[in-house]
C-alpha cells in the first residue's frame, strides 16, 4: 500500500513540476525510504531531515528550544514548525513533517503512545496539519504514520 502511495505522490509531483522535502521524527526516514524506492524520484524528491531528538529539530530545522519546551515535541505547533523549517532549509516546493510517539512507552511529557502529528505545506502557504491516534506495535505505528504522511501530501497537491 505504501509503495502505491509513493508512486502516486511521484506522478503528481512530476506532473505539476513540484519538489518535496521530508522532516521525520518518529518515522526516522520511512517516508523518504518509501519515496526512494520509486524509479525516477530524484527528479522531484529534494531530500529528508531525520530529526529524532529535540536537539536535531533545533539544529537542522531551526526550531526554537523554548517552543519545544512550551508545546512539547509531539504537538501541532512542532509539526508545523518542522514543516516550515524543512521548507526554509531546502529549495523544495512542498514539505511534509511527522512527529509522534511510536512506543513502546510514552515520552517525558505523557503524550500517549500512538499520537502522531503530521503537517504538510506548500512554500508560502499555511500548513495543513492532522493528528492521529494510532494503535498497534511500534513498527505498525511508524508504518501507519508514513502512510498517512503520503496521503496528506496527496491531499495537499490534489490527488
Amino acid at each position: 500500500m505504501i509503495q502505491s502511495l509513493a508512486k502516486k505522490v511521484y506522478r503528481l509531483l512530476s506532473s505539476q513540476h513540484l519538489s518535496l522535502v521530508c522532516a521525520e521524527s518518529c518515522t526516522a526516514g520511512l517516508v523518504a525510504d518509501s519515496l526512494a524506492s520509486v524509479p525516477g524520484i530524484s527528479s522531484v524528491f529534494w531530500g529528508s531531515f531525520v530529526c529524532y531528538q529535540n536537539r536535531a529539530k533545533q539544529e537542522m530545522l531551526g526550531i526554537d528550544e523554548n517552543r519545544l519546551k512550551n508545546y512539547g515535541p509531539v504537538s501541532k505547533e512542532i509539526a508545523e514548525s518542522m514543516v516550515i523549517g524543512a521548507l526554509e532549509h531546502s529549495t523544495a516546493d512542498i514539505a511534509v513533517a511527522i512527529t509522534g510517539i511510536a512506543g513502546p512507552d510514552s515520552d517525558e511529557t505523557g503524550v500517549p503512545v500512538g499520537t502522531v502529528w503530521i503537517s504538510a505545506a506548500r512554500r508560502g502557504q499555511i500548513p495543513l496539519t492532522t493528528v492521529h491516534h494510532l494503535k498497534g506495535s511500534r513498527q505498525r505505528i511508524r508504518n501507519q504514520s508514513a502512510k498517512k504522511a503520503l496521503e496528506l501530501v496527496l491531499q495537499l497537491i490534489g490527488s
